[in-house]
């Protein structure tokens, strides 16, 4: 009976070895990455492609003209685009503003003039550059400073559609509406003789001025009381400056008044306006009432001689 349950045993413990040893072949095949079937995920039969990186076009410069751009003031801002990738951006569009969802873009601070706000670029080779126009106004109003543009730029590679924005920015200044409402003074003196003049320049501005300054020159002769300081000159108001000129030279005198004040910006800026008097030499002195002047041949007692020397050394004869 010992050997009969002997055989036994050493059947069950073969069964076993052949239950495991499949399992821990595969398990083993599993784990050695030499040996490793496996295939790569694929579509419709053929290998999966990875799409190869969307080109990088960005707003290389920008600039407007005229340079200086005022408010109210059409001009015209043209935008250059760079494609910093060798790969080809087809359908290239260029769009001032954002637009939400559902929304038309419009760009903040500027109206667009003439067309919409979008341009349609084409095809942006790798490593080169284009330039798109827009004319566009910062409409009256606006608070000036600088206006803060988004640019959208879009294009499509390898038949996805690709969206990039930017911002720029735009200085938009305003000018002072500074005129003169009237002047006084004479159309013409003589030199040496003092005369009073009076210029007024009013304010049609729609904002106050600061740091003004009203002033009056004229080369070539010399002014009094030539400089008013005013500190501040609010709107649809007028300022007066009176002063006394007298001329040190004959001909036409320009007398100048000018009003400098401070822009929005701090920068200095002036106001002129010119008249122009006539200067004439003043009058000869002739004799005194009453007496004649005689002839020089009568004070000379009609000497020959006398008039022989001075024809001689050209003082008359």
């Amino acid at each position: 009976m010992s050997h009969v349950r002997k055989v036994r045993i050493a059947a069950l413990l073969l069964t076993a070895t052949l239950v495991v040893s499949p399992a821990a072949a595969y398990a083993d095949h599993e784990s050695d990455p030499a040996t490793d079937t496996t295939l790569p995920p694929t579509t419709g039969g053929a290998p999966a492609v990875t799409p190869t990186p969307a080109p990088v076009v960005v707003v290389r410069a920008y600039a407007t003209s005229p340079e200086r751009v005022t408010v109210g003031s059409a001009f015209d801002l043209t935008l250059t685009l760079y494609n910093a990738t060798n790969r080809r951006a087809d359908n290239v569009v260029v769009s001032l503003g954002q637009a939400a969802a559902g929304a038309t873009a419009t760009p903040a601070g500027l109206a667009v003039l003439g067309t919409g706000n979008a341009k349609y670029l084409g095809t942006l080779k790798g490593q080169k550059e284009a330039s798109v126009a827009f004319r566009v106004m910062v409409p009256p109003g606006t608070t000036p400073g600088a206006l803060t543009v988004p640019v959208t730029v879009s294009f499509e590679h390898q038949n996805a559609r690709q969206e990039v924005a930017y911002t720029i920015g735009v200085l938009a200044e305003r000018d002072a509406v500074l005129t003169l409402v009237s002047a006084e003074l004479p159309d013409s003196v003589m030199v040496g003789e003092t005369f009073d003049a009076s210029f007024e320049i009013g304010n049609a501005s729609g904002y106050a001025l600061s740091g003004v300054v009203m002033s009056v020159e004229a080369e070539g002769a010399a002014i009094t009381d030539g400089t008013l300081f005013l500190g501040s000159m609010d709107a649809a108001t007028t300022e007066a400056i009176d002063v006394t000129v007298t001329p040190e030279k004959p001909g036409p005198l320009e007398v100048t008044v000018m009003v400098k004040y401070r822009d929005d910006f701090g920068r200095e800026q002036t106001f002129s306006d010119t008249r122009t008097v006539q200067v004439d030499d003043a009058p000869e002195v002739g004799p005194v009432d009453g007496e004649v002047e005689q002839p020089a041949e009568e004070r000379d007692g009609g000497n020959w001689f006398v008039r022989f020397i001075r024809a001689l050394f050209g003082l008359g004869s």
